[in-house]
């Protein structure tokens, strides 16, 4: 689907009374979904156990030139990457979202989920994750992305790491508004290498080896596994 630019194509839940709740996209196992130069805008999907706000994916997802914003689930408020998906996000916005749970903006549990070019900001979550949950044993490949301002509840404010998930990450910034506290920035849950990609500067007395501050930049790639 390619739209005709970001401040003139809108695909969106409407929030009048009596509409049903439902993501705004979902793809289901080796489908396939590409979507260029548009906004998906106010999903919200249904039930406890409800995934994928904007859009939930067991597939293949590409994302060119889109925005996705003011979507609400319980797991991956934005965007939702389950069990064995690919997704590509390239000069995207991730933005405004919200998870009850986990991933604010984006839950990625998949086979690869790739950002380049990407901006996740201003995405909340109740519990683990503003901006990105990596789950266990998500792939998680970053580069030239901006993840901003984005608050939890619990831990990582800006991304989560879970333990067994991989991460890898080549000239990108992320950077919380909050103080370095558990919420604020990132959380690992298996750090012992983390510290090779920060400038000694940047490390903070006192604060547990496995949490992060609330601002840092990879100057070059950097792998946390």
């Amino acid at each position: 689907i390619t739209g005709e630019g970001k401040s003139s194509t809108f695909i969106e839940r409407s929030n009048a009374n009596g509409v049903p709740t439902f993501s705004i996209f979902a793809i289901a196992s080796k489908a396939t979904l590409n979507l260029n130069s548009l906004v998906v805008l106010a999903g919200k999907p249904g039930g406890g156990a409800a995934a994928g706000g904007g859009i939930f994916n067991l597939g293949a997802l590409s994302l060119v030139n889109v925005i996705v914003r003011e979507s609400v689930a319980v797991l991956g408020g934005g965007i939702y990457n389950g069990t064995g998906a690919t997704s590509g996000l390239t000069d995207s916005v991730i933005s405004y979202n919200s998870a009850a749970s986990q991933g604010g903006g984006i839950w990625n549990g998949g086979k690869l989920l790739k950002l380049n070019g990407v901006t996740v900001d201003h995405n909340t979550s109740s519990s683990n994750g503003g901006g990105i949950f990596d789950a266990n044993n998500g792939q998680l490949n970053v580069e030239q992305t901006t993840i901003s301002d984005n608050t939890a509840n619990d831990s990582g404010g800006g991304f989560y790491n879970d333990q067994g998930a991989a991460a890898t990450w080549t000239n990108a910034t992320i950077s919380a508004t909050q103080p370095p506290t558990i919420s604020a920035g990132v959380r690992l849950t298996k750090a012992r290498r983390i510290f090779s990609m920060l400038p000694p500067a940047t490390t903070w007395p006192g604060l547990p080896a496995a949490r992060l501050p609330a601002v840092f930049t990879t100057t070059k790639q950097a792998q946390l596994r």
